[in-house]
C-alpha cells in the first residue's frame, strides 16, 4: 500500500494541520494562525497519555491506527482534567 511508510504525525500534518496548532496567541502576530506549540497538545493512544507528546505519533505507523479524533481544549479539560488547555488528540490503533 503506498500509505505504509507514513506516520500518524505526517498524516495529521497534512490532513488536520490545525489540530497541531494551539489556540495561544502569545507567539504569533497573526492570532487566526495561533501559536505551534505542539508541545501543549497532549497525545493520547488506546487511552493511555504519552508523556513524549506529539513525538508518539511520529513512532506510529498510519498501518496501525484504525481512528484518530482531536478534542479542543475545553472539552480535553472536561474530560481529563486541567493541563488540557491546548487540546488533546486521541488515537486508536488495532494493537
Amino acid at each position: 500500500a503506498p500509505h505504509e511508510h507514513l506516520d500518524a504525525y505526517s498524516v495529521i500534518r497534512r490532513l488536520k494541520g490545525s489540530w497541531l496548532r494551539t489556540r495561544s496567541t502569545a507567539n504569533t502576530l497573526d492570532p487566526a494562525l495561533g501559536s505551534n506549540d505542539e508541545s501543549q497538545i497532549k497525545i493520547y493512544v488506546d487511552g493511555s497519555l504519552r508523556m513524549e507528546g506529539v513525538e508518539a505519533l511520529r513512532d506510529l505507523p498510519v498501518s496501525e491506527v484504525r481512528e484518530i479524533r482531536h478534542m479542543n481544549g475545553r472539552d480535553a479539560t472536561m474530560q481529563y482534567g486541567t493541563d488540557h488547555g491546548a487540546g488533546a488528540i486521541l488515537v486508536t490503533t488495532g494493537r
